[in-house]
């Protein structure tokens, strides 16, 4: 018996020892969606999510429309940035690196409503950060007498690196037991996000002004790879809804702004500002 109780005690303790190391297991399956870790990964996934940012509207069959996008990222504070799973004890992590995610993407619209999304982040440094990242959607509008209705899928993935564990600060000071006397870090995370979005847009008098607002369902599998020393790996897998409202306001058949903001109810809310610029394509209607 006492030798059965002991061994209990050590299988108790084997998990608490390795969290306080910070060896716990963070990959697949395995963080806890409570932690600060998964928490982050919420927050940030709000503005990286490659929503349609835009009113449920018809492009012309066969035009191009180049798009850029801005939206706002929360910042977070220092007690919402410290590990509180994979690394208990270290000091906040250094996700604060940017305001504003700059998109550029590029929409080829087809017939009876269908169009195809594409966009790159290009891999330019800012402020120590660099994102490669790709999106694709894919989706169809249709107008009816006082209503516009949307319905559209997406998937995003690339690469996002910077100083998020171990900046230039920590890495030169002594009370920092982590990060000290290492090279500054550049730290990878992969968003990897796919979804489906359905909206509702009311037509106005004029047809210039159209508000719209729509729902979503995000499933986020965001990976993390520690650059430093220990070389962790941190990965979620997660289901998240997101509800969206905005205006898009069309100067003419060429350009056309929109302000939406997009929001996990649970987690956070993000605005984003788009301007649009269509050319080419073609009635629909042949001639005779």
């Amino acid at each position: 018996m006492r030798h059965l109780l002991l061994a209990l005690s050590v299988g108790l303790m084997v998990p608490a020892v390795a969290r306080a190391q910070g060896t716990v297991d963070c990959t697949e399956g395995n963080l806890p969606h409570n932690s600060n870790e998964a928490k982050i990964f919420k927050t940030y996934a709000v503005p990286l999510a490659f929503t349609a940012g835009r009113a449920p509207l018809p492009l012309r069959p066969g035009s191009v429309t180049v798009v850029l996008e801005g939206a706002y990222v929360p910042q977070l504070d220092s007690a919402e940035r410290i590990p509180s799973y994979c690394r208990p004890g270290k000091g906040p992590e250094n996700t604060n690196l940017i305001t504003i995610f700059p998109r550029p993407r590029v929409i080829l619209a087809g017939a009876q409503g269908f169009f195809l999304e594409l966009s790159w982040v290009p891999p330019i440094r800012v402020n120590g950060t660099k994102a490669n990242l790709f999106g694709i959607g894919l989706g169809r509008a249709a107008v009816g007498k006082t209503t516009t209705v949307q319905l559209r899928g997406y998937f995003q993935f690339g690469t996002i690196n910077g100083p998020v564990t171990c900046p230039e600060s920590a890495v030169t000071d002594p009370t920092n037991s982590f990060c000290y006397g290492l090279p500054v870090s550049d730290d990878s995370y992969k968003p990897n996000q796919f979804g489906i979005e359905g909206s509702v847009g009311f037509l106005l008098g004029n047809r210039h002004l159209v508000p719209y607002v729509g729902f979503g369902v995000n499933f986020e599998r965001p990976r993390f790879q520690v650059s430093s020393p220990p070389n962790q790996k941190v990965e979620a897998n997660m289901t998240r809804t997101a509800v969206m409202g905005g205006l898009q306001w069309t100067l003419s058949n060429l350009l056309a702004f929109t302000g939406e903001v997009y929001a996990d109810p649970a987690q956070a809310v993000t605005g984003r500002l788009l301007a649009s610029f269509s050319f080419g394509g073609y009635s629909g209607k042949r001639r005779r």
